[in-house]
């Protein structure tokens, strides 16, 4: 057999002068929900200039062994040494010299290639190192992986092969001695494949020890030794990959699988195995040496490039440089995805703009406004706000998962990672509550307009409802698995932000449970708070007669209603509430009918019916009839005019009174709040929501 490191010298790096390393794993055993094994007490030993490719059937564990060797995701049970050290126990002093290539891509795709590798030198390099050091390792890796004629390229431009060589170049800026790769050649032609394996067998070859987890076996030739894993978790071989062939008796790597497929012959051939010649050469003799090792001769010094350690003295420090890193990144990512970027900044303007269409300018005004629509311009207003706001970042954490946890591997700290997010998420909210901002208080004539102390209230109102957004969508992007989940958990926080915040269905209409979800909805603060600063119900709030029970409102007399100011006889000259005039009547202006004079009294019947007496008395009688005929006629006409008058100032301040009643009755409770408690409450609601980000993010470290 053609010895796989020859005739490499052409591709061959300058040696970097590795010290020797040795990977050793006992026992590795990990099992997963009632009891299913996935790795089944696995033990083997690696030394330097090695390179093992982990092959076998799907489901074996092939990833879970890789995660086990590298510490991302420990064993129960066994351990992993590196040159005598236990490696769980002692990860932070090993992280410099681990490199780990999960199968998804750890770079963003947005980035140019030097752009990647510049943002993950200054995270993974030491501040101490200047800008023109780290430029020069740079251009060293570039040009080890033939990637340096396509630097100024986007990631998401380059081919398949290509964007592998990147992440795998942005692992080996700190030049690690163990090196983990995770199906590196999923997806590849064979072309590709095979120059990445020979890459791989190069950084062998320096010194390094190189894994692979791989489900093709065309090019493991190029493989110092392999491991083979069936189901279960078994290891069924481990050695030369030429002394496979004849260890399963076939002519080719392919018929391998189907030997070991199934599961009874899985656990004959780990019996066989385990008594074969290649397991006491490869496994038992090898960890009899590594039991002699001595503790003291565990990581060798060598002059770090720079790796972040461990620091607790100085974590401030570190928070802020990784801060100060994170969000140059997050600004370029942003500013290179072009459509991303057109889209925040156009859809503030394209939804405020609707107001255009949707919405009449006078709504607000007590003549031909709305109280309905009204309401429910401050409501979409508000939703609008965090419904953007969410949708904007719910891929935002999801979508790097995996760079997230690799870069947690090497020394990121969860609070500059999150801080990254929020500032930038600030910046957004700060201009897209601006817009809506401006269209609410140029398009429409709202009761307090001006730019005023209660207009600027009205922005920062927005401005928490647009920044709760985004931390919520910031939240969600943390609890889902993946980036098609993220949609479908959104809808599922948006929805209580529709149906309890107490726009669409009143307060009142809720249990116990509901007022309780409706307290954790972003919505409801912010709405009642438009409602009160818009002034639509300032009138009814400060008016000290809608303060007392609607029973007693009810059997008031009209004199009794005679100081208020939204209600009785005053309704329509004090009180301005939207579409209130839509129900006057100029009756309520004017004055009650003046009722007639009494009719005088009828003349004295004279002594006698004879006489200058008697003929006055029959003219004053007759004067008398006419003026008992003229006044039945006036008074029927007051009557009617007293009647008149009664039914249309009596049926204009019923409606109006009924009008501010349906409202009060379901929105009352938004027209008079006191907005500085209700920010509060948002910035509570803010508070707690990256709080349990911080949670989450930090219960992906221990699963």
């Amino acid at each position: 057999m053609t010895n796989p490191k020859a005739n490499l010298s052409e591709i061959s790096l300058a040696s970097w002068n590795y010290p020797p390393f040795l990977l050793d794993a006992q026992g590795l055993t990990q099992t997963v929900g009632r009891g299913q094994i996935l790795l089944n007490n696995i033990s083997l030993t690696i030394q330097s200039e090695e390179f093992v490719g982990i092959v076998g059937v799907s489901g074996a564990g092939k990833t879970t062994l890789l995660n086990a060797l590298s510490g991302y995701r420990p064993a129960k049970q066994g351990k992993v040494y590196v040159n005598g050290q236990d490696l769980y126990k002692n990860f932070s002093t090993f992280r410099a010299e681990l490199g780990y290539v999960p199968q998804d891509d750890i770079i963003h795709q947005d980035l140019t290639v030097y752009q990647a590798f510049d943002f993950s030198a200054q995270l993974r390099l030491s501040p101490s190192l200047s800008g023109r050091e780290r430029t020069r390792q740079i251009q060293s890796v570039l040009a080890d992986l033939e990637l340096t004629h396509r630097q100024h390229t986007l990631v998401r431009k380059l081919s398949g092969g290509q964007r592998k060589r990147v992440s795998i170049g942005v692992e080996l800026l700190t030049k690690p001695r163990l090196f983990f790769l995770d199906e590196a050649t999923s997806g590849l032609d064979p072309g590709t494949e095979y120059q990445l394996m020979l890459l791989l067998r190069r950084l062998a070859d320096e010194g390094r020890i190189v894994l692979l987890n791989t489900h093709t076996t065309k090019n493991i030739k190029l493989c110092d030794k392999v491991a083979f894993l069936a189901k279960g978790g078994r290891l069924v071989y481990f050695g030369p990959p030429a002394d496979a062939l004849e260890h399963f008796s076939v002519d080719h790597f392919d018929e391998i699988y189907i030997r070991i497929d199934e599961e009874l012959a899985a656990r004959n051939w780990q019996k066989q195995y385990f008594q074969s010649s290649a397991y006491q050469k490869y496994v038992v003799e090898p960890q009899k040496n590594v039991q002699n090792l001595s503790l003291n001769s565990t990581i060798s010094t060598r002059k770090k490039t720079g790796f972040i350690p461990k620091i607790k003295s100085n974590q401030l420090g570190v928070w802020l440089r990784q801060l100060a890193i994170l969000s140059h990144r997050n600004l370029t990512l942003l500013l290179q995805d072009h459509s991303s970027l057109i889209l925040t900044i156009l859809v503030a303007p394209m939804l405020g703009g609707l107001d255009l269409l949707m919405v009449r300018r006078n709504i607000f005004d007590p003549w031909k406004g709305d109280s309905g629509q009204s309401l429910t311009l401050m409501f979409i207003a508000c939703l609008i706000a965090v419904l953007t706001g969410s949708l904007a970042t719910m891929r935002e954490i999801v979508k790097e998962s995996e760079i997230y946890r690799r870069e947690r591997m090497i020394g990121l700290y969860i609070i500059p990672y999150i801080l990254s997010k929020i500032w930038l998420c600030i910046v957004i909210a700060v201009y897209q509550s601006a817009i809506f901002w401006v269209t609410k208080i140029y398009l429409v004539e709202l009761p307090n307009n001006g730019v005023d102390v209660q207009a600027l209230a009205l922005y920062f109102t927005l401005f928490l409802s647009t920044l709760g957004g985004m931390i919520m969508g910031l939240l969600i992007s943390s609890l889902s698995a993946s980036q098609n989940a993220a949609p479908l958990l959104t809808i599922l926080f948006l929805v209580p932000q529709i149906t309890f915040a107490g726009a669409i269905f009143p307060l009142t209409a809720f249990g116990p449970p509901g007022l309780w979800i409706s307290r954790l909805t972003l919505t409801r603060w912010s709405y009642e708070s438009m409602v009160t600063l818009s002034g639509l119900g300032q009138n009814v709030a400060n008016d000290p007669c809608w303060q007392r029970p609607e029973e007693e409102r009810q059997s008031w007399s009209e004199s009794e209603k005679e100081s208020c100011q939204c209600l009785g006889p005053h309704l329509f000259e004090r009180c301005t509430f939207p579409g209130l005039h839509k129900e006057f009547d100029p009756a309520v202006d004017r004055p009650e009918p003046i009722k007639p004079n009494d009719l005088a009294e009828p003349p004295q019947t004279p002594d006698s019916f004879f006489g200058p007496e008697a003929e006055t008395f029959r003219d004053d009688l007759e004067v008398y009839r006419k003026n008992v005929k003229i006044y039945k006629q006036e008074m029927e006409q007051w009557r009617q005019e007293l009647s008149s008058w009664q039914e249309q100032r009596g049926k204009a301040l019923a409606a109006g009174e009924a009008l501010i009643t349906r409202v009060h009755r379901t929105q009352g409770q938004s027209f008079g709040v006191d907005v500085r408690k209700h920010w509060g409450r948002l910035a509570a609601l803010i508070s707690g929501m990256l709080g349990l980000l911080v949670f989450v993010q930090r219960q992906k470290d221990i699963l």
